[in-house]
């Protein structure tokens, strides 16, 4: 490249060239530039050098600084407190960029240079961090932190762009990285496909998802796209995605002997034979002070294992006697009478097939459904897939028969071995298990269609308030048209170190980036909350619920007063409170916030704010409204107690009312205290139990 005549825009001058060089076996790429000296101190120092170097009578032709008079001379014509149609800007050496009005960083970054802007970590406007929305202002100071790992261009970009040149780089980047991301994808897709037809079995998707996730954050990458695209380039092998969820299933299946005491994770699939399930096999142990620390597996022929090491003779675990196991997966159009054809199909085919086990989900439209099932032979199953490809008066766009791996195997042998307990003393998510709570679900709903922003929900200790929020969520407000999004302030972390207000954001991004309405807005910047964090919150929600459109964004605090427990503890000072008033009082109603305050931490801010009439606890909680979760009337208890096992269990009157009353009509114990009611009926060798006594019930739980 010749560029000693007419130098670039940053006043580099000089003759660049490239040659390809052998040396030891191995081909280098050497690079030349030619310059005279004066050229050179111009080229690493840049203006500095005609200042420092006493070298102002260099002539640079093209360097900015040649039409920087012209640039200070519209910038001194522009009148006072005028809005021109062009603004200047300053990069951080001075050099001066013109901009139409309404151009934002990423035009910027863009101007300076494509590579560059590919680049791009972080934005600066007047040293502060911006997002790459940030429009630009007459005489800002603009920069930019390059990290050559960096994301690149996002969809986010496109729709900040404002100039012609950065929108046309950032789709050109962006088609490219979809070519990239389509061939990575391919690529997966076949080396999964070998793997399966190797091992005999395949791989839940929710499981590739999981390991695909996985290998993002390993990589620290923020879009699947990315990982596809390191797929495609040949710096990420696909196996080392895949190849460890088919060598879980394969070790499910080896017998090691219990007098070694080993875990799973120290077991390991040689990777050198890859022994699949049915071959001779032998372990190889590594030990440690004479113990066995891990396993590798190989098969016996195997050529590479270690000849000095003794190894230890294994074999496969016993196989489930089944027939033919399949699972078939189906995409088709969703309407009405779908599944009950799809299943009318299978039906058809009894008693040559048995049906274990059906899910189904819609979304967007589109069903998927997923059989599993066991048949006589291959031809039945075949016979199945045939059907339902051509399901009569159906839209079928895919059907997959899948092998099960042996995880899915075994949960089939346990589901039928065993009868499911019901009962838990974890919070309440099945919608059949919740009862009693008809009149604080109406008050909820008439506030929020009333505008209420800020609800308290005020409850003592299991008396059900988590199983409340979790029923709001996932069934009552999006059947009333709101968005809801449960957050558990357990999973922020240590308030004395964390920032919660980062946090909060990040736990809302990870609960709806799924929904595509808010995928495009990306994560929230931690950089960004280290200044003014509330106000930082307060622009992501309200960027959030500009994207919801109508449907109104509700947040459901669980264990919100571990804020105030964080401030009697002195963990947290005013300013969090403070600045989550000033929040409440700024996104309210337009987004709705629904708090579990505990009723002791309830009552010991009361109790301050009588002492202290300025305390931060209170200032915050009495905004909004307050709803005193009650424990359950005794006919709720009694149909929670008797309910899920009334095909299964009798129980008297006499026994309903004593767990009833020594549970204290609290949704959570009552169900604790059902479990061990259950395991004694179910020891008994029959699930339909005689009427119990108050004996064994006694036996195994005591009030506390």
């Amino acid at each position: 490249m010749d560029h000693l005549v007419h130098g670039r825009l940053n006043g580099r001058r000089g003759l660049s060239t490239a040659c390809i060089i052998a040396h030891q076996g191995r081909r280098y790429r050497v690079h030349f530039r030619l310059s005279t000296p004066e050229m050179e101190e111009v080229n690493r120092w840049g203006l500095a050098a005609l200042h420092m170097r006493q070298r102002l009578a260099l002539p640079v032709p093209g360097a900015w600084w040649n039409r920087a008079a012209e640039g200070y001379a519209q910038i001194q014509a522009a009148p006072m407190g005028d809005l021109p149609d062009d603004l200047w800007v300053f990069s951080p050496q001075g050099q001066l960029f013109r901009f139409h009005r309404g151009c934002t960083v990423v035009d910027f970054a863009y101007a300076l240079h494509t590579d560059l802007a590919e680049q791009c970590q972080r934005f600066y406007i007047n040293d502060e961090q911006v997002a790459p929305n940030t429009v630009l202002h007459h005489l800002d100071l603009v920069a930019l932190e390059l990290d050559p790992r960096a994301p690149g261009p996002q969809e986010s970009w496109l729709n900040a762009a404002r100039t012609t040149r950065a929108r046309t780089a950032i789709a050109r980047y962006l088609r490219r990285q979809r070519r990239g991301a389509d061939q990575g994808q391919r690529i997966l897709d076949r080396r999964y496909q070998e793997l399966s037809d190797y091992y005999g079995f395949n791989i839940p998707e929710h499981r590739l998802g999981e390991a695909l996730a996985q290998g993002m954050r390993h990589l620290q990458v923020n879009r699947m796209a990315e990982l596809l695209a390191e797929v495609a380039a040949g710096r990420l092998n696909p196996d080392r995605i895949l190849h460890p969820l088919f060598a879980e299933e394969i070790l499910r299946r080896v017998e090691v002997p219990a007098e070694l005491g080993l875990r799973p994770h120290q077991l390991q699939l040689a990777q050198c034979c890859r022994p699949r399930i049915g071959d001779d096999i032998v372990g190889i142990p590594y030990r440690r002070h004479g113990k066995v620390m891990r396993v590798r597996i190989h098969r016996q022929n195997c050529e590479r294992r270690q000849a000095d090491t003794l190894p230890m003779p294994l074999q496969w675990r016993l196989q489930p006697n089944f027939k033919t196991l399949a699972q078939l997966e189906v995409t088709a159009f969703n309407e009405d009478g779908l599944l009950g054809d799809a299943l009318a199909c299978i039906y058809r085919r009894l008693p040559r097939v048995t049906l274990h086990r059906v899910e189904a989900a819609a979304r967007h439209g589109t069903a998927h459904m997923r059989f599993t099932l066991e048949a006589e032979s291959e031809a039945v199953v075949e016979e199945i897939v045939d059907a339902l490809v051509h399901l009569p008066g159906r839209q079928v766009a895919d059907v997959r028969p899948m092998r099960l791996p042996p995880s899915e195997i075994e949960g089939l042998l346990s589901a039928e071995r065993a009868l499911v307990n019901p009962y838990t003393r974890l919070p309440v998510s099945a919608r059949e298990m919740f009862f009693g709570r008809t009149r604080e679900l109406t008050r909820l709903t008439e506030w929020l269609i009333s505008n209420v922003g800020t609800i308290w929900l005020v409850g003592q200790k299991r008396v059900g308030k988590t199983s409340l929020l979790l029923h709001l969520k996932r069934y009552h407000l999006q059947e009333q048209g709101f968005v809801p999004v449960y957050i558990d302030c357990q999973l922020l972390g240590n308030p004395a170190h964390v920032n919660l207000f980062f946090e909060l954001a990040s736990l809302l991004y990870g609960e709806l980036q799924a929904d595509p309405r808010v995928g495009e807005l990306g994560p929230p910047l931690r950089a960004l909350f280290q200044q003014q964090p509330a106000v930082q919150l307060i622009q992501y929600l309200r960027s959030v619920q500009g994207r919801l459109g109508t449907n109104r964004l509700v947040l459901l605090l669980d264990e919100f007063s571990r804020t105030s427990d964080a401030y009697a503890q002195g963990q947290l000072d005013r300013n969090f409170f403070d600045g989550w008033r000033g929040l409440l009082q700024e996104v309210t109603p337009a987004i709705s916030v629904i708090a579990v305050v505990q009723q002791k931490a309830w009552n010991q801010v009361r109790e301050r704010a009588r002492i202290d009439l300025e305390d931060p606890c209170w200032h915050l909680m009495e905004l909004g409204e307050t709803l005193i979760l009650r424990p359950l009337e005794e006919a709720d208890v009694r149909r929670l107690i008797e309910w899920p096992m009334r095909n299964f269990l009798t129980y008297s009157p006499d026994i309903l009312g004593y767990m009833a009353r020594l549970t204290g009509a609290l949704a959570p114990t009552a169900a604790a205290s059902s479990s061990p009611t259950f395991c004694t009926a179910a020891a008994a060798g029959s699930p339909a139990a005689a009427p119990l006594s108050s004996r064994p019930f006694a036996g195994h739980w005591s009030p506390t």
